[in-house]
């Protein structure tokens, strides 16, 4: 983290990270995708480096998300 990083901003990434350590299903990695994606919108500042791993994170959640949801009866 970034020495600009305040105690605001670890408290929600902590939270986030908590979040994603319990995700087990569908719906938990897609709320923590759509928690996480109001960062843009919470105030908080994060530096370039912070918000590309975020936008790694939220892509990561989005393809882990839609696997579970991936309709298994239909073959390729």
């Amino acid at each position: 983290m970034s020495d600009l990083t305040t105690v605001g901003e670890l408290n929600f990434l902590n939270h986030i990270r908590s979040k994603l350590s319990l995700a087990d299903n569908e719906e938990k990695f897609l709320a923590v995708f759509l928690e996480l994606s109001t960062v843009m919108y919470s105030g908080y500042s994060f530096s370039n480096l912070q918000l590309e791993k975020i936008s790694d994170i939220l892509g990561k959640c989005e393809k882990i998300a839609l696997t579970f949801s991936a309709d298994s009866t239909k073959l390729n």
